[in-house]
């Protein structure tokens, strides 16, 4: 993977992220279903299938309507992917 399409995910993932917390801060679970469904297809794309799994969960707790759940693994993913440079 290069480092442009790197460069393209990590900038994609932050604003994706910030979907998540608003979605989440808005009680929006399409919101976040629809950002946590982005993100598992870049997941795949860049070859880190954790992002994708990661991503999965959320996407089915904001299914079930179970936002709280998935506060935890938002918080992570977003933790995470301000840590990349």
């Amino acid at each position: 993977v290069d480092d442009e399409l790197i460069e393209v995910f990590v900038e994609e993932l932050r604003r994706l992220g910030g979907e998540l917390l608003d979605g989440l801060g808005s009680s929006d679970a399409e919101m976040v279903r629809s950002a946590a469904h982005s993100i598992k297809g870049m997941g795949g794309t860049i070859g880190l299938p954790e992002i994708s799994v990661l991503a999965l969960t959320i996407e089915n707790l904001a299914k079930a309507g179970r936002l709280g759940d998935s506060r935890p693994l938002i918080e992570a993913l977003v933790n995470w992917a301000t840590q990349l440079s």
